[in-house]
């Protein structure tokens, strides 16, 4: 599905969700949740398996931070379902970016799993409990981070 803005062109950020294990406990196989419940009723259930999601919007009006805010959340649910795996699950959800590098994205990731700031992260002008948060967050992206493949120059 692609969710148009009627104000610009595309950006070049898609969303992909891999075709196997059901995305969350309960629900429709065919479906893989944004996390989102608004963006979810609009997508009646969430994305659908083997459909490629485009999101548009002008620069800066959150495309790139929706996109990896539903990459995590898709990764998430998918590991939960991988429970008794013995190591980390292998990354079911891909995350395509022309814009940033795979190593901006995780930054990114990290600020938005742990709540923090990403200027407070990139300066390290965390207070503790703002550092307790980021390492439970690298802990939680261990187990469960959406693959991130770079589509640039390089």
């Amino acid at each position: 599905p692609m969710t148009p803005d009627g104000r610009g062109a595309l950006r070049p950020l898609r969303l992909v969700a891999d075709a196997g294990e059901p995305p969350h406990l309960g629900g429709d196989p065919r479906l893989v949740a944004t996390g989102f419940a608004s963006l979810d009723r609009a997508l009646a259930g969430g994305l659908r398996r083997g459909d490629l999601g485009l999101l548009g919007g002008d620069a800066g009006s959150g495309t790139s931070s929706l996109a990896l805010g539903i990459a995590l959340r898709a990764a998430r649910r998918l590991a939960a379902t991988d429970l008794d795996a013995p190591a980390p699950p292998a990354p079911r959800v891909l995350l395509l970016s022309a814009e940033m590098a795979p190593e901006q994205v995780l930054e990114r990731a990290l600020a938005i799993d742990a709540r923090v700031a990403l200027d407070d992260l990139r300066l390290d002008a965390l207070d503790l409990d703002g550092r307790d948060r980021v390492t439970a967050a690298a802990a939680r992206l261990q187990q469960a981070a959406p693959a991130i493949r770079w589509l640039g120059q390089g």
